[in-house]
């Protein structure tokens, strides 16, 4: 899958349980896209994305800007229960796989 957005993506994608994938770019959009590459939706905001975006147990995204929000933007699904669905692994960033 490829998508191609207006500007650098620094942060890393997460991914819900329906497969939905998340991430920001440094045009100042947080991009949704199904699980076959698609776009879903996108948010623009009035600074880059520098931030990987994070997803709560009621589906929930937030993400940071650089104009100095925090965002919370309603998702649809909760975090994905796979090996590595965001940094540091799970929702209590243990980093660890398995839940070791």
């Amino acid at each position: 899958m490829v998508f191609k957005t207006g500007n650098a993506i620094p942060g890393s994608p997460a991914i819900a349980a329906d497969g939905t994938v998340y991430f920001g770019s440094n045009d100042g959009i947080l991009y949704a896209l199904d699980e076959n590459g698609a776009l879903k939706w996108c948010f623009r905001t009035e600074g880059a994305i520098t931030s990987s975006p994070s997803i709560s147990s009621d589906g929930t995204v937030y993400f940071t800007s650089e104009d100095g929000y925090l965002y919370a933007l309603y998702g649809s699904a909760p975090l994905a229960n796979t090996p590595w669905p965001k940094f540091r692994h799970d929702l209590k960033n243990t980093g660890r796989v398995g839940g070791n």
